[in-house]
């Protein structure tokens, strides 16, 4: 069974502590671990200038989610055994409260195989919060399945099997419908966030060697889509699923794309791609690539915020996030995070980052740019 546990400051101090992490004694926001100066275009150094501030938290960090209902992040983190395969050692979903950054509660994954080899937690990777049924999905990735959690208490609700390399998740609240992507099987599956059934399946119909990776569903003048970028030919892919149409918005160029976001106000999508280290900014009435901005890593997973109008890029070989302008796509800084970072989210007027160092990930608060 899933638990959540709620920790008082002194047990959060304890629970760190026997991570090989300081905690703070007091619910005020914990010192920054790190902190990185801004660098500009060229790769000098800007001084002074507002600095990313991080959290240590225990494990490697995959993603982060926010819920509105609750005002709290989520991060999902998994640690590996070492050796081959990667099989999973410790898993954990920790809620923090985006103010302070202190950790307000964890749900522990329930363990798979107890007493067996095979002995291992069902370990949590993508993730995406439903505040409407007060819910988180998360992808059980090497289980070929997603497990919905209750926010409030913890429990496990259910777990969703048969969905091949769920990668990432989202929740169209209004509709009742949960997306998860699944690039190596090239499919998307539909599922009810009612009744936790599969309701349909999108394939390579009309997008040859159809390969998923990040998700992006955007409401604007009354019309949902679901954007996706394809890992095999860096293709943007957006499905409506009222009509049920997929349509190839730009192929875009980017080699071994992953991470796509989109504002749909100034009609513009950002793709992130990992062997091509760029980001693209893509105008979505014509699908030209406007601007190529070539970054110092592979670029993993990315996010815009349309108040500000910078997008924000995960860099995951750098250890840095990439800010690009919203509308013309023009490179504007790199902010250094951490280690391997893989996940960026605009939440609670704060722009995120999460990286995997081993033995010392953060949870990064990025300044504004």
């Amino acid at each position: 069974m899933s638990r959540l546990r709620r920790l008082s400051p002194l047990a959060l101090a304890a629970a760190l502590l026997g991570a090989g992490l300081v905690a703070p004694a007091d619910s005020q926001a914990p010192a920054p671990a790190n902190s990185h100066h801004v660098a500009d275009s060229r790769g000098g150094r800007l001084s002074p200038q507002p600095t990313a501030s991080g959290t240590p938290l225990p494990g490697e960090l995959y993603q982060i989610g926010y819920s509105r209902r609750h005002r709290a992040l989520w991060v999902t983190s998994t640690t590996h055994r070492p050796g081959p395969g990667r099989v999973p050692a410790t898993s954990a979903l920790y809620r923090l409260d985006p103010r302070t950054r202190a950790v307000e509660a964890t749900i522990i994954p329930r363990t798979l195989g107890a007493g067996t080899p095979e002995e291992r937690p069902e370990a949590g990777y993508g993730l995406a919060v439903d505040d409407r049924h007060d819910r988180l999905w998360v992808s059980a990735t090497r289980e070929e399945a997603v497990v919905v959690y209750h926010q409030v208490t913890g429990e496990r609700v259910a777990t969703i099997g048969g969905l091949g390399h769920a990668r990432d998740i989202a929740i169209d609240q209004r509709r009742n419908r949960a997306y998860v992507s699944d690039p190596v099987n090239g499919t998307i599956t539909t599922i009810d966030t009612r009744t936790l059934a599969v309701v349909g399946r999108l394939s390579d119909d009309p997008v040859p060697s159809f390969s998923p990776m990040s998700l992006a569903l955007v409401e604007h003048r009354g019309r949902t889509l679901l954007y996706t970028v394809n890992l095999e030919d860096g293709a943007l892919v957006a499905h409506d699923p009222r009509r049920g149409t997929t349509e190839v918005v730009s192929h875009t160029g980017g080699v071994r794309a992953s991470g796509v976001a989109v504002d749909p106000r100034r009609g513009r999508a950002y793709v992130a791609s990992q062997a091509s280290a760029d980001l693209r900014t893509v105008d979505l009435r014509t699908g030209a690539v406007i601007a190529t901005v070539p970054a110092s890593g592979s670029a993993l997973n990315t996010a815009v915020d349309p108040v500000t109008g910078r997008v924000y890029t995960a860099l995951f070989t750098s250890d840095a996030v990439l800010v690009t302008d919203a509308g013309t796509g023009a490179r504007i800084t790199e902010i250094a995070t951490g280690p391997a970072t893989h996940d960026v989210a605009v939440a609670a007027g704060r722009v995120w980052a999460v990286d995997q160092a081993a033995g010392g990930a953060h949870l990064w608060r990025l300044p504004a740019s």
